[in-house]
C-alpha cells in the first residue's frame, strides 16, 4: 500500500500490477501524526477488517469501464451511424446513449452527401469532460468510424455539421472524398 500526499489530506493507495490501476483505497482530511484522529489510523482499521483492498464487485466494474470495452463499442456504435448516415444523404444522423452500462454519455453525429463522384461528410461528438480517451485514442475512433476512402491527414476540424452550427460541448470533423472514373 502507498500513500497519497494532497495538502493535508492523506490517501491509501494500492497499484495492480496485473490490471496496470492505481486503486484510491480510502482517503481522509486529518493527518496528525500520533494522534487517535490521524486518517492513518483509519486506514489500518480498515485493513485490519479487510475492508480496505478492492472487491470482486470493484474488479467487475473496472472491466466494464475500462477504455478498450469502450473503445469497441464507440467503434461500432459509429459504424453502424456512418452507414446510416450514408444510406440516408442529407439527413443528420444522431446516437445518443450510454456506453457499456458505464454511465459515460456518448452522442455522436454523423451528417453525409453525395453527388455524383463526391462525398462530404461530417462527423461530431460529445463526450464528458472527464472522458478516458487521449487525443491518440480519439483519432483511432476517427479511423475507425470513418471508410477506407477518407484520408485521416484530410480531415480538418468543423465549425459545423452539415449546415447547423457546432454546440460548445461538441468537437467536429469533416472530409471531402472524390472518386476517380
Amino acid at each position: 500500500m502507498l500513500s497519497l500526499h494532497v495538502g493535508r489530506g492523506r490517501g491509501a493507495t494500492y497499484w495492480d500490477e496485473v490490471e496496470d490501476v492505481c486503486w484510491l483505497l480510502a482517503y481522509g482530511d486529518t493527518h496528525a501524526t500520533h494522534e487517535d484522529r490521524d486518517v492513518y489510523k483509519h486506514f489500518m482499521s480498515l485493513s485490519d477488517k479487510d475492508l480496505l483492498l478492492p472487491t470482486p464487485d470493484d474488479y467487475e466494474a473496472l472491466e466494464r469501464i475500462s477504455s478498450a470495452n469502450l473503445l469497441d463499442e464507440f467503434r461500432a456504435i459509429g459504424r453502424t451511424a456512418y452507414e446510416e448516415a450514408r444510406a440516408n444523404p442529407g439527413t443528420e444522423v444522431q446516437y445518443s446513449g450510454l456506453l457499456d452500462d458505464s454511465e459515460l454519455l456518448v452522442v455522436i453525429d454523423l451528417y453525409v452527401i453525395e453527388k455524383e463522384q463526391c462525398e462530404e461528410g461530417w462527423v461530431s461528438w460529445i463526450l464528458p469532460r472527464d472522458t478516458p480517451f487521449s487525443e491518440g485514442q480519439v483519432y483511432d475512433l476517427l479511423e475507425a468510424i470513418l471508410p477506407d476512402n477518407v484520408d485521416l491527414d484530410t480531415l480538418r476540424q468543423a465549425a459545423t455539421v452539415g449546415s447547423r452550427p457546432v454546440r460548445y460541448d461538441e468537437i467536429a470533423w469533416t472530409w471531402s472524398t472524390y472518386a476517380s472514373e
